[in-house]
């Protein structure tokens, strides 16, 4: 006897699932603390308070301001964010695990022009009496009524290719140049993709790694976690975070990401990000502090008579040679503390 035929399942693995497109929409449930009330623990790090409200603080100038961020430095202004950092992380952490690569980009953007050129090319060979029917709109009225009218107004009827018995005026666009510029755009996008990525220094291509899209433009959620909590830390407590594993900002970190997930954060790896961005962040307050005092000092220089003396000369020289020092560093530090943004090739 021979061997019995294999099953059409035996013949046949199953085809991967395609993953659905994806979309810049998390759902609600996502993004909430998973253990809220851990939060009290959360918070603790950051006290004691010396303003219990937002009235008291904001009525001291007790208030952080750096560029659009700006928020109350008070008991009350604590649990809100915190709990805005856990609701970014959980937030960012969804999207990450999701998010496409380039080449999935690049790929996807070939298939759209190969799609868009096999229409075109449909069209093109679409015979006479087709082109007349699909271009019949006093018999398509007359069959539906008027109501199909903006369908085929929508539709773009009239800019379909003519039957060639046609004699009218050729129309000034139609949909073969629209898909041909389409294509075009499709060529162009990828191209300008690759510029970008070789302009910040990264490989024009996808060479592998645990990365994608959302990374290189926002950065990893375990670096936005960290440089999010060093940032109400600092505010709160100016200058004490550290980057060893056992100071107070660790442990705010740890807590943070414990109230946000409900996992345990020993095995999180966010203790390295601790370390690497604790240092550049004091080196870079320091030096943005420095460097708007010389901003001022060069302003009061030029606004008052003593710029055209020769002291003021010589001091606005030095505080230019010292802007030339600082603002190298500033960018250099810049990236310690923002990896993914590459601001050098910018």
């Amino acid at each position: 006897m021979g061997t019995p035929p294999k099953s059409r399942n035996q013949k046949q693995k199953s085809a991967k699932p395609k993953a659905p497109p994806f979309r810049f929409i998390c759902p609600p449930e996502v993004g909430q603390p998973k253990k809220p009330k851990w939060l009290p623990d959360a918070i603790k790090p950051l006290g004691p308070f010396r303003f219990q409200t937002d009235a008291e603080a904001l009525a001291a100038g007790a208030e952080y301001v750096d560029g659009k961020t700006r928020f109350p430095i008070s008991a009350e202004a604590a649990p809100r964010l915190v709990t805005g950092i856990a609701l970014r992380f959980n937030t960012d952490a969804y999207f990450d695990a999701r998010a496409p690569r380039i080449k999935d980009i690049y790929s996807e953007l070939s298939e759209l022009s190969d799609a868009i050129n096999k229409l075109s090319s449909r069209l093109g060979i679409l015979n006479d009496v087709t082109l007349h029917e699909l271009r019949a709109r006093e018999d398509m009225a007359l069959f539906y009524g008027e109501e199909v009218i903006p369908n085929m107004n929508l539709a773009l009827t009239n800019e379909l290719p003519r039957p060639e018995n046609e004699t009218c005026a050729p129309e000034t666009q139609t949909w073969q140049d629209r898909l041909a510029a389409l294509s075009r755009h499709t060529e162009f996008t990828k191209r300008r993709l690759r510029w970008e990525r070789e302009r910040q220094g990264r490989s024009a291509s996808d060479k592998g790694g645990a990365t994608n899209m959302l990374k290189t433009a926002l950065g990893p959620p375990k670096w936005g976690l960290v440089i999010d909590c060093l940032t109400i830390f600092d505010a709160f407590k100016p200058g004490e975070a550290t980057g060893h594993g056992e100071g107070p900002f660790h442990d705010f970190v740890a807590e943070v990401f414990e109230f946000a997930t409900g996992k345990e954060s020993s095995t999180a790896g966010v203790a390295e990000w601790v370390k690497r961005l604790v240092p550049p962040y004091h080196q870079l307050k320091r030096v943005q502090a420095e460097i708007s005092d010389i901003f001022a000092s060069m302003a009061k220089l030029e606004e008052g008579t003593e710029i055209s003396t020769a002291t003021g000369q010589k001091r606005w020289v030095e505080l230019k040679k010292r802007l030339d020092v600082l603002q190298p560093r500033q960018l250099a530090l810049s990236e310690r503390c923002w990896p993914h943004v590459r601001l050098s090739k910018l």
